[in-house]
């Protein structure tokens, strides 16, 4: 990935209940990718009647 944003992403729906393991990524080279990993535990992609928790991205 080359000059992008976002590289790849963990996205869980606000409410949202289970868990997720033994998640890998491989074989991914990044190049000026301003946020290669995100995980999103508070996914909300309407805008609508969205919880007030954040994700906190490092």
């Amino acid at each position: 990935m080359i000059k992008t944003l976002t590289g790849v992403r963990i996205k869980t729906y606000q409410g949202g209940t289970g868990y997720a393991n033994k998640i890998s990524f491989t074989g991914i080279k990044f190049d000026a990718v301003n946020n290669p990993i995100i995980i999103d535990q508070y996914y909300c992609p309407s805008h609508k009647g969205c919880l007030t928790s954040v994700s906190i991205q490092n």
